[in-house]
């Protein structure tokens, strides 16, 4: 199925569709051929891990016997093994490998602030590139931050994470302020509304070419892993009810499927970050052929990961200093700044009154000595 999603990618892109009918009975029986089938049943570690793939076992045995005889023939076995940036180890295509031998990189970053045009540690390209592969303007545009530093003094009600990985932004809205371990901190929480076409900022994130229906609950991430079908949802479909109907068995948790950053409020520095997305199989654009006929279309959930991570040791002790000083940083000024106007005001007097400061302290001091005598004679006539 992926290599006919792959096939189907680029026949849309290039505006063949017409030709799905005719291409994708052929890769069938070409995989028939060497002992694949359209539809199988596969491991969970198959499906990660991968497995040797016949028909590329194949072309690498007699791809150098073929080139010997006809040096002008291309060679087959690296046209298919490569795809976009990728390269089958192996002669398998699992998960793992699609996306860890994925070139990210190198990005830039803005590091200033531009009001109206761009954030501190905003990034400006990623591989050379400034926008993103198939969506319309102005969603193809490269944007978000990086996770590791989001600009000193307060990011404002909107902040947009950058991770290449999933071919786009994602929104995060502030939801409270408020103490976190030590740490004055912004608590920012994933936008459950990112993949709901009818909000009209949403739109240009649906391929041209298609409707908005076929758009609605996901995000297409094929474009950035070469015509892959991949559909990135949030875990359990939160956000997502018309795909979410689809599926029996989806049990969302907002606690623990929802992505959530907390931020230093003033350094913008993460304080406890957790990210949980999840990855999907869009079956609603294969082509009624064979068994493939018998699949309900649907976005079909592969599987969702979490990541947690937070500051600690010597870090967060240093962030608690750094977060203590710049919140209460003003008051402390301000108590320490009026204790020595008094000092100094006290020292001036001291300074311009000295003999009568000395006068007054010598009959402080005689008037304390008479009343202590006489408290002593009270207590001898006792």
């Amino acid at each position: 199925m992926a290599t006919i999603m792959v096939a189907y990618h680029w026949m849309e892109y290039y505006h063949f569709r017409f030709l799905t009918t005719i291409i994708s009975p052929i890769i069938a029986i070409f995989m028939r051929v060497f002992g694949e089938t359209i539809v199988q049943r596969e491991t969970i570690d198959q499906i990660l891990f991968g497995r040797t793939i016949n028909a590329l076992n194949f072309l690498q045995s007699i791809n150098g016997f073929v080139r010997t005889l006809i040096p002008i023939i291309p060679d087959f076995h690296e046209m298919i093994s490569n795809f976009g940036d990728f390269h089958l180890l192996n002669n398998s295509f699992s998960l793992i490998d699609l996306i860890s031998s994925k070139e990210f990189g190198p990005f830039e970053y803005y590091r200033y602030d531009k009001i109206g045009h761009h954030r501190m540690h905003q990034a400006k390209t990623a591989m050379g590139k400034s926008y993103f592969d198939f969506f319309q303007e102005p969603c193809n545009q490269m944007g978000g931050q990086d996770i590791q530093f989001f600009g000193i003094k307060d990011q404002g009600e909107w902040n947009e994470l950058f991770l290449q990985p999933f071919c786009r932004r994602l929104p995060f809205h502030r939801k409270s302020k408020e103490w976190i371990r030590g740490v004055s901190g912004v608590k920012y929480e994933i936008w459950t509304d990112m993949f709901n076409m009818s909000i009209v900022e949403n739109q240009c994130y649906c391929f041209s070419g298609r409707s908005l229906n076929d758009c609605d609950g996901y995000s297409d991430c094929s474009g950035t892993y070469a015509g892959v079908a991949f559909a990135l949802t949030l875990p359990h479909f939160i956000g997502s009810p018309g795909l979410a109907k689809k599926i029996y068995g989806l049990r969302p948790n907002p606690d623990k499927h929802l992505s959530i950053m907390w931020l230093e409020q003033y350094l913008g520095i993460p304080i406890d970050v957790q990210l949980a997305l999840q990855f999907n199989w869009p079956l609603h654009h294969l082509p009624s052929i064979g068994s493939l006929s018998n699949i309900r279309r649907c976005i079909l959930p592969l599987g969702w990961f979490k990541g947690h991570g937070r500051s600690f040791g010597i870090l967060h002790v240093g962030l608690m200093i750094l977060s203590f000083l710049l919140k209460y940083g003003q008051l402390l000024l301000a108590i320490i700044s009026a204790l020595m106007a008094i000092m100094c005001i006290i020292m001036h007097y001291y300074q311009h009154h000295n003999d009568d400061f000395e006068r007054n302290l010598d009959k402080i001091m005689k008037m304390f000595d008479f009343y202590w005598k006489k408290i002593q004679n009270i207590n001898i006539f006792k």
